[in-house]
């Protein structure tokens, strides 16, 4: 399991527009599709998390969504539910 890389976007445009053209500058297109999957991405709120599967959709056409996720929601541990097991809580 590789590391997360933490990516600091800057304030030229909007969160959810800077966030959909790293993404899919990030990951190959394959057969027409972006498969973003195996990508998490922490936003501030659940109307952040919209905004942004709403400029992946208007970029992208055809693509597999991320994992998008508030970071109370990543930090309780619910975050990982649908997840990479590896990351889940072990069980006692």
């Amino acid at each position: 399991m590789s590391l997360p890389e933490r990516i600091f976007l800057g304030w030229e445009q909007p969160l959810a527009e800077a966030v959909a053209d790293r993404l899919l500058a990030a990951v190959p297109r394959q057969d027409g599709i972006w498969d973003l999957g195996a990508q998490l991405v922490l936003v501030p709120s659940a109307f952040a998390s919209r905004m942004v599967q709403e400029a992946l959709a208007r970029q992208a056409g055809a693509l597999l969504l991320p994992q998008i996720t508030t970071p109370s929601h990543f930090l309780s541990g619910a975050g990982f539910q649908n997840g990479d097991p590896e990351l889940a809580e072990p069980e006692e």
